[in-house]
């Protein structure tokens, strides 16, 4: 059967969440028989893989693929995804998030329309029954980006690079021998910004929201991006580093300031954040100098006074004044979540201290009114 959409969905220990992004591609508005499901398990040790095998058992058009071994990350499952992939287009679709119902009907007929190589979206971020949608402030006055070359407006790398908010063609794909980079944590930047420098028509539609991104703050069940061990931090810079190098390659190297800029800020803000030793914060730095020296020679600069001297002490090679500097930041945050704690329950607790006086008053008025009503009747009574 010839699929206009091939989705790829990659999975690994998601038996809580597979079901409902599963479900948002039976619910899609395009018609669940013009999409091919292509769910790669990654050695799931929970029940993800019996939920995968009884979508594929229902419906002709999921397929099952059970990898040999734990890969590590997203980079293996989604090159095997694409491999198997027989759609007119490829879409993907991480196993703890959903789409929008519109999502691929949406972008299929965008990029179909414009020709295109790319087409995109915005998504919506949300954790328990908290949602946001992405606003990106530097796009606010645009509802639509159409090119034909990256060139046109290179703005377009600045955005988040999400793989998931996107449509690809899959003959630019295969014909370009596009593949997700094993082995590092950055691997959709990477993909995003190699596809970008070689695609033939992009449209990103800044009006549309295609995608829901569930962010995972629980103890034991937190997302890989929440995740700022020095294995992470390291992974992450490894991907700043294979785009630095492709920007080069392509004789792009003047979008590395504006491709990285926001990426190594959040990073940094991870690093702040992380529970890696001093001596593997050190090593981290010295890893992290070689990108920060070089963005150090462009005039833009980071929004956040901290962050100000972060970039330069890491630049001058000031390792250990980044750190002492990460400890006290991070201190200093703590105090100020745990006041803000402190004063959340305090404001409760008057909350419930004025709804047991509000109790009180109203018993209180009733009793006098009933008091005063019996003495009344007895009055009459009495004068009968």
């Amino acid at each position: 059967m010839n699929y206009k959409i091939s989705i790829i969905v990659i999975v690994f220990n998601v038996e809580k969440y597979l079901e409902e992004a599963l479900e948002s591609i039976l619910r899609q508005s395009i018609g669940i028989q013009h999409l091919e499901v292509l769910m790669v398990n990654d050695c799931s040790t929970d029940n993800s893989g019996k939920i995968m095998d009884h979508y594929a058992d229902k419906y002709e058009n999921f397929k099952s693929i059970h990898l040999p071994e734990n890969s590590g990350g997203c980079g293996k499952p989604r090159n095997v995804g694409m491999d198997h992939a027989t759609g007119e287009y490829i879409m993907f679709l991480d196993s703890d998030d959903y789409y929008t119902d519109d999502a691929c009907e949406v972008l299929y007929n965008t990029v179909k329309k414009e020709d295109a190589d790319i087409a995109f979206s915005k998504y919506i971020v949300f954790s328990g029954n908290d949602k946001q949608g992405v606003i990106y402030k530097s796009f606010k006055d645009i509802e639509e980006v159409k090119v034909q070359k990256i060139e046109e407006y290179p703005e377009l790398l600045t955005l988040a690079p999400s793989v998931w908010t996107k449509i690809y063609r899959r003959t630019f794909i295969e014909k370009n021998n596009f593949r997700f980079s094993v082995g590092i944590l950055a691997e959709d930047f990477v993909f995003v910004v190699k596809t970008f420098l070689k695609a033939k028509g992009i449209v990103f539609l800044n009006n549309h929201y295609c995608y829901y991104y569930r962010v995972r703050k629980t103890e034991g069940d937190e997302s890989l991006s929440n995740d700022k061990s020095s294995k992470n931090l390291r992974g992450m810079l490894n991907g700043y580093f294979e785009v630095s190098e492709l920007l080069k390659e392509n004789n792009k190297i003047e979008y590395l300031s504006q491709t990285l800029f926001g990426h190594l800020e959040y990073w940094a803000e991870g690093f702040i954040k992380s529970n890696a030793s001093p001596e593997e914060k050190k090593e981290i730095l010295e890893h992290a100098y070689p990108l920060f020296k070089e963005l150090d020679n462009y005039p833009v600069k980071p929004w956040k006074e901290h962050l100000i001297l972060f970039f330069n002490n890491v630049s001058q090679k000031r390792f250990d004044d980044t750190i002492i500097l990460s400890e006290m930041i991070n201190n200093y945050t703590k105090i100020i979540n745990d006041c803000n704690r402190n004063q959340q329950k305090l404001q409760k607790h008057n909350l419930e201290l004025k709804k047991r006086i509000a109790t009180i008053q109203t018993i209180k008025g009733y009793g006098n009114y009933k008091t005063k009503n019996i003495v009344s009747r007895i009055k009459k009574k009495m004068d009968l």
